[in-house]
């Protein structure tokens, strides 16, 4: 972990700093994950939509049982892609022996909020209208940890999925978590100052309390059991310990995962560091816990 953190440091966190916009971040992003990302040996893709989402599946062999993991991939709202994420799916999928499914959702500047929570709000309901809600793991990455509580917190009881994840997710786009200044030096992968230039690009004028916003103000009346993963060095360190305490006070039960030698969402770096491999096995244990490989 410590010379994937040094590479960080020294190339990634300087380029994600001076890329102009979105369009040359994104290009930086897939042609990144071209080069050093991989899924495992007999990794099986195919392309389908859900809802009015154009969605990438995956899985590694044959699927063994019919729960599927509902994927919403990190980059900012700006960026990042199913391509950028699948294989990171992929090894869950392996782990699971199921499928996982990427849905390709808007991006802002283009397509501001709310529509990426809009869009993935339908695509969910496609989903479990084909899968029995209790099979589906809804989980997410940064930005997409977002999403994915914000979607726990505007579905009602009946739609609510069987687990959900958020890895290193942004709780309050105030930019007011505790560690996004403390923490910012040493975070070996995110910039500080682009957070509230992402968060303008994303939301415009739009308040930052609005809950399917900022995830943090929410009302939790039926969530799932929810597993978060975060690295104790990183800025978004305090957005999980808010969004853990929030949902304990609203009577839930949480279960935290601190990374204490890691970076922002290191899970990327499956095949590369031997953390994320334990990672992935330390979230197919929680969703087998809540949604089991049999059942129906």
């Amino acid at each position: 972990m410590a010379l994937a953190e040094r590479a960080a440091k020294a190339l990634v966190k300087p380029m994600v700093a001076r890329v102009p916009g979105p369009p040359e971040l994104r290009e930086a992003f897939e042609s990144s994950a071209r080069r050093n990302h991989w899924a495992p040996p007999g990794a099986i893709w195919r392309n389908s939509r859900l809802g009015d989402l154009e969605a990438v599946w995956v899985s590694v062999g044959r699927p063994q049982n019919n729960r599927v993991v509902f994927w919403i991939h990190g980059g900012a709202f700006v960026c990042g892609s199913p391509e950028t994420h699948r294989h990171m799916a992929a090894a869950l999928a392996k782990r699971m022996r199921c499928e996982a499914v990427l849905p390709r959702y808007p991006l802002a500047p283009e397509e501001p909020f709310p529509a990426a929570i809009d869009a993935l709000t339908g695509a969910y309901r496609a989903l479990i209208a084909r899968v029995p809600r209790g099979r589906v793991t809804v989980a997410g990455d940064s930005a997409g940890g977002c999403l994915t509580l914000a979607l726990l917190g505007s579905l009602p009881a009946a739609e609510q999925p069987g687990a959900a994840v958020a890895i290193s997710p942004v709780v309050d786009l105030s930019g007011t978590g505790g560690t996004l200044d403390a923490h910012a030096a040493g975070d070996v992968l995110l910039p500080r100052g682009r957070f509230n230039e992402m968060r303008g690009m994303y939301l415009g004028e739009h308040p930052v309390t609005d809950p399917r916003a900022s995830p943090v103000h929410a009302v939790f009346n039926a969530p799932p059991p929810v597993l978060f993963h975060v690295s104790a060095g990183e800025m978004l360190f305090g957005d999980t310990k808010r969004m853990v305490a929030a949902l304990t006070a609203q009577g839930h039960e949480p279960a935290v995962q601190i990374w204490p030698n890691a970076f922002h969402v290191f899970h990327l770096m499956q095949g590369i560091v031997p953390e994320a491999a334990a990672a992935m096995d330390h979230i197919a244990t929680f969703i087998d816990r809540f949604v089991p490989p049999t059942g129906s």
